[in-house]
């Protein structure tokens, strides 16, 4: 899964951009959504227009692939250095 998102990432034009959503999916595992909420490297800062909009993505897709239940980790001020304030 990380060299898909590596490659996405590198890709020109990329492939894996601010609010997109991947779904990463492997035979016998659970699929795996990576969201694009943060530009750059994992240390920059979200921002709460980009998490809805991964989000939002992340929710379509869902549906067209049939997924009924999605397990989050915790995300927003305090986790990614979210900007803003909710």
């Amino acid at each position: 899964m990380y060299e898909e998102y590596r490659r996405r990432c590198k890709a020109e034009p990329r492939e894996f951009n601010l609010g997109d959503a991947f779904l990463w999916k492997e035979s016998g595992k659970p699929c795996v959504f990576n969201l694009g909420t943060q530009e750059g490297y994992w240390r920059d800062r979200a921002t709460y227009e980009a998490i809805e909009t991964a989000l939002t993505s992340m929710r379509q897709q869902a549906q067209a692939e049939g997924i009924r239940t999605i397990a989050l980790r915790a995300s927003g001020p305090g986790t990614a250095d979210c900007r803003g304030t909710r």
